[in-house]
């Protein structure tokens, strides 16, 4: 089965209604006035979803942080990106579903989830409850199956940008986390990661509240666990994180539009092969544009890793 993966894509709106910054939107207009603004450039978007569309996916997954501060105008500005639905319930510029967990930046506001605006704005990709689980493959007793579970750990806070996912969702997820065999797969899908390899910095206000409760959970179970989370704008892949079990892999979808000098092109997204047999060779593929632009056309690289090593 294959995955494609995108991360936070951080959609903006420089003009808001001065009533609109009564909120902690303030502080994060005056960081993209001067800051952030010139450091994301979406007019690649279209280019690297185009490139995504063209890998035939089975599913998106979607690592949130779509918008900067849970505007309508920016919310509209990815449904204009993926052009619509196809008539089989695919996005258009996808040419797959797709499976949307919200950002903290998405739910940016204490109005924006009274509202359930990313719920009402992106109702094509939210799942109607949280956790979401699905079968990923048909498996069987030989080969195992992978299973997806989505999780929402998107709250607003004042100043913070800490994330939870509740005493009811984490129950539920536990659940099925306890569940799974040996054997199987889970594909867990957060905003949020649950660890970060060695020498990133990890701190309490930018975390997941059940971020250790969760690790060791999927550190006990008797599953291959895949964790694909966004938030830290960085991407990786790796097995293994911080000394946690072969088994364990962690992928950073990163942020696709952002620049800096080690990606000028921004960070690209990632292709996922997930093996019939869970025991196989999870393949990742990182297309990141090295060369080009929007106008005329990017030139890419494609980066392949192999159950959490490079290749």
């Amino acid at each position: 089965m294959k995955l494609g993966v995108i991360g936070d894509i951080h959609l903006f709106s420089l003009r808001v209604h001065p009533r609109r910054l009564l909120s902690k939107r303030a502080l994060g207009h005056v960081n993209l006035a001067v800051n952030r603004r010139k450091r994301f450039e979406h007019a690649l978007l279209p280019v690297m979803l185009e490139r995504l569309r063209s890998l035939n996916s089975d599913l998106v997954l979607m690592s949130g942080d779509v918008s900067t501060s849970s505007l309508e105008s920016e919310f509209a500005a990815l449904r204009g990106a993926l052009d619509g639905h196809g008539e089989d319930g695919t996005l258009a510029a996808l040419g797959a579903e797709a499976v949307l967990v919200p950002g903290n930046h998405d739910r940016y506001t204490f109005k924006a989830r009274r509202v359930r605006r990313i719920e009402q704005e992106l109702a094509a990709l939210m799942p109607e409850e949280f956790p979401h689980v699905r079968r990923l493959n048909g498996g069987g007793a030989a080969s195992g199956s992978w299973t997806l579970i989505a999780l929402d750990a998107a709250v607003p806070n004042r100043v913070l940008s800490r994330g939870k996912l509740g005493r009811e969702q984490f129950a539920a997820a536990l659940q099925v986390i306890e569940e799974a065999k040996a054997g199987d797969g889970l594909v867990v899908l957060c905003h949020y990661p649950c660890v970060v390899p060695a020498g990133v910095p990890s701190g309490w206000t930018h975390d997941l509240a059940e971020a250790k409760r969760l690790r060791w959970a999927l550190q006990g179970c008797a599953a291959r666990v895949l964790f694909v989370h966004g938030h830290v704008h960085r991407p990786w892949y790796v097995a293994g994180p911080k000394g946690l079990r072969r088994g364990f892999e962690l992928l950073n979808a990163g942020s696709p539009c952002l620049k800096s000098t080690k990606y000028p092109r921004g960070q690209g997204f990632w292709e996922v092969d997930l093996p019939e047999r869970v025991d196989g060779e999870v393949v990742a593929t990182h297309h990141v544009p090295v060369r080009g632009d929007a106008a005329v056309g990017l030139d890419w690289e494609a980066r392949r890793w192999v159950n959490g090593e490079r290749a």
